[in-house]
């Protein structure tokens, strides 16, 4: 996948953007606007554990632990981010390298 399509993936992620809303609307002295981007985007991230977790893959889970799921999201975000400071990476119990031209290498063989 290019950059491209890297960056889009953050897009996914409506805590950072309730977050950011969150901040900037407290910075300008917008308290109820804060808390209500805030809590849109954690409504926003119940509901979507719900109707894809309960009507879609008939998970009961999803609607008693609907409530984390603002959390996985935020969760989701960091590990995302993180995962743009280091060209290596684990898979399979392996370490490998992306290289120039995306090119991947093993560390250790």
């Amino acid at each position: 996948m290019d950059e491209a399509g890297h960056a889009g993936t953050g897009l996914t992620y409506a805590m950072p953007f309730g977050i950011l809303g969150f901040i900037a609307a407290g910075a300008l002295g917008h308290w109820a606007l804060a808390l209500g981007l805030f809590a849109l985007a954690c409504i926003n991230r119940v509901v979507q554990s719900v109707i894809v977790g309960w009507s879609v893959a008939r998970d009961p889970r999803a609607v008693s632990f609907c409530w984390l799921y603002p959390l996985r999201d935020l969760f989701g975000f960091i590990a995302w981010t993180v995962s743009y400071t280091s060209r290596n990476f684990f898979w399979r119990g392996e370490a490998y390298r992306f290289g120039k031209g995306g090119r991947i290498a093993p560390l250790q063989r």
